[in-house]
């Protein structure tokens, strides 16, 4: 079982309507849990101890099943590419973030 630690950080609020009460959000959702089974030895020549894994690796690993509970509609931010980063250091600790688009209820 791993305990993951979320954070959040909004980067702007739209689609602002006092009509229906609506309005849209886009943050970066943060996510860090530990996994010893990934943990290395830092490389030698220059003592790199972390890890920003590429594009598509994501599917490599098992990432926690989030949910945001009451969205009308949600989406990942797909400009040029999706926005996603996943990195790993030494010590098995795993941080994944993703930027969404969201309009709550």
């Amino acid at each position: 079982m791993a305990t993951v630690g979320v954070k959040g950080l909004q980067t702007a609020i739209s689609e602002c309507n006092c009509d229906t009460q609506d309005y849209g959000i886009s943050f970066y959702f943060r996510q860090a849990w530990r996994d010893p089974r990934l943990s290395f030895l830092p490389v030698n020549n220059n003592n790199k101890s972390e890890i920003r894994l590429r594009a598509g690796s994501w599917d490599k690993f098992w990432l926690p099943d989030t949910y945001f509970r009451n969205e009308k509609r949600a989406s990942f931010h797909k400009v040029t590419v999706r926005n996603r980063l996943l990195r790993l250091n030494a010590t098995g600790h795993m941080w994944y973030v993703i930027r969404y688009d969201l309009n709550p209820l």
